[in-house]
């Protein structure tokens, strides 16, 4: 296939262009102007086309012309434009990365994108699969595990909300790469919606645990009553403030059986280091 791929020179978009040329795709993807150059030019050395510009642009639709299909990596709040440039350049297939916030129990900005964007990709006619996954972590920079990293590297405490008995169930980006290409092989996915996550869920106190054994730490986790969280938060940016509302909350998801059956297979969360070593 010809496949243009939005959000190419993210964690997991990288990812998923290196695979996509791998399988002998020929792959084309879009990133802003501020993307890596780094990653821009290796891209491009090992045989990706690149096009430079935002989704809605006028370069986003020429970079859809020929292609057979469309992996959006880039954010659902983008599917409007994704859907146009599809229609546009006549793309049937349609791939969207999106997220398990939209069933948050704290509506925010974040969750109301997600879920206007998925509305909007179901009224379609494409052949759309819709993926949500869980918290993404591993790479160079996930933004998310990697940054708790850095903090154990230099402390062995970290502040826990509540008592950390709420489960979270991370996802390996390299599993969201494979959820990806099932996707794109496998035409029972089209028109079609799963939930991706890690292999089993685990604690937010287990979550920081395993986390701060990887980088040799026994963490000292500080409890911190949400109340007063909410409190602190109250000057903090709303995206900061939402985090803190949705600290306690349960952000288990079961993977889709049926997807499993088609031969999703993720890996579960950093392995506990062994009592002792």
């Amino acid at each position: 296939m010809n496949v243009l791929v939005t959000g190419g020179t993210g964690n997991t978009g990288e990812r998923v262009v290196r695979h996509l040329i791998a399988d002998g795709h020929q792959v084309r993807f879009l990133s802003r102007k501020n993307a890596d150059n780094e990653i821009v030019s290796a891209l491009i050395k090992d045989g990706a086309e690149h096009a430079q510009g935002a989704c809605g642009d006028p370069a986003f639709q020429r970079a859809a012309e020929g292609c057979d299909a469309l992996i959006a990596v880039a954010h659902i709040r983008h599917a409007d434009q994704c859907i146009g440039a599809c229609r546009a350049a006549g793309i049937r297939r349609y791939i969207q990365i999106s997220s398990t916030r939209r069933f948050t129990k704290f509506p925010c900005e974040s969750s109301r994108l997600v879920i206007a964007g998925e509305d909007a990709i179901v009224r379609s006619d494409l052949d759309y699969t819709i993926l949500r996954p869980t918290m993404i972590h591993g790479g160079r920079n996930d933004g998310n595990v990697s940054r708790v990293q850095q903090w154990f590297r230099k402390r062995s405490w970290f502040p826990i909300i509540g008592d950390g008995s709420n489960l979270v169930q991370p996802i390996h980006s390299d599993d969201v790469v494979q959820a990806i290409i099932l996707s794109l092989n496998n035409s029972e996915t089209i028109r079609n919606s799963y939930n991706i996550a890690g292999a089993h869920p685990i604690t937010q106190r287990e979550f920081l645990e395993r986390i701060a054994a990887s980088v040799g730490r026994r963490p000292r986790l500080l409890r911190v009553p949400q109340r007063l969280a909410l409190i602190a938060a109250a000057l903090l940016p709303r995206e900061t403030r939402e985090r803190v509302r949705r600290s306690t909350e349960d952000k288990a998801f079961p993977n889709d059986e049926s997807f499993l059956k088609m031969g999703f297979s993720p890996r579960a969360f950093l392995q506990p280091t062994p009592s002792g070593s």
